[in-house]
């Protein structure tokens, strides 16, 4: 805007100083009394060196080139909505069912080719969950005539001495004894097959298993003859 004021200035200017000039010709060429003429050429000059180009804004245009909130109809935003809500429900759904993460017991429930579930021990370890579990091997020990229960966890980082600690009193007043193991993945070909004697109780944990890996643990097991009674859930500490 500023440079535009300039050269409408400047057009303004040249314009007054033009005309001074051709008044200043013609009273070189004329012999009348030229004292209007140099008062007029006198007006002009200044005139010209003061003359501005100022601006002032007096209305403005704006056209749209695409549909705006006054032109688009309140159907299109609602189809819109409904399609953005249907997109994110099909991704959800799909992660769901892509996810192999053990979220809730629901997930080794609801599977038929998992051990027996046998309970869970959430964060807050309290007694009640830690009796029902107890219960639940307590009930497999007494079926099977053993009274040696190892724990196999399925990750290599499960806190089984936390887990042993939690159930130790529980397990000794019902007659059994509780032992751990390393994940199958780690064992040798002579700690799977000597394995006769314990029950095994494979652990998972919770938003970190996998019920893959669940699977592999008592596929590998079962085919070394081991005795497989149940999987119990538990959320880690840390």
């Amino acid at each position: 805007m500023s440079q535009l004021s300039a050269s409408r200035a400047d057009g303004i200017a040249n314009g007054l100083r033009k005309l001074a000039d051709d008044v200043q010709k013609v009273i070189d060429s004329t012999q009348v009394e030229q004292s209007q003429l140099e008062l007029q050429r006198n007006a002009l000059l200044t005139a010209s060196s003061s003359a501005a180009g100022e601006m002032q804004l007096v209305s403005e245009l704006v056209e749209a080139q695409s549909g705006t909130i006054t032109t688009v109809k309140k159907t299109t935003y609602i189809f819109g909505a409904l399609a953005g809500l249907l997109i994110a429900a099909l991704i959800v759904l799909q992660l769901t069912y892509t996810d192999d993460k053990i979220r809730s017991s629901r997930k080794l429930l609801s599977s038929n080719s998992t051990p027996v579930f046998l309970g869970e021990i959430t964060s807050r370890n309290t007694a009640a969950e830690v009796r029902q579990v107890v219960a639940g091997l307590v009930t497999q020990s007494r079926v099977t005539n053993q009274s040696l229960i190892s724990l196999l966890p399925v990750d290599t980082h499960t806190d089984l001495d936390h887990l042993i600690e939690l159930m130790g009193e529980d397990t000794k007043s019902n007659g059994f004894a509780i032992t751990k193991t390393v994940s199958v993945d780690e064992m040798s070909v002579a700690q799977m097959l000597d394995r006769a004697s314990a029950l095994t109780v494979i652990i998972a944990r919770k938003n970190l298993s996998s019920l893959t890996a669940v699977r592999h643990a008592k596929e590998v097991l079962a085919r070394s003859n081991n005795n497989v009674v149940g999987v119990i859930l538990v959320t880690p500490t840390h």
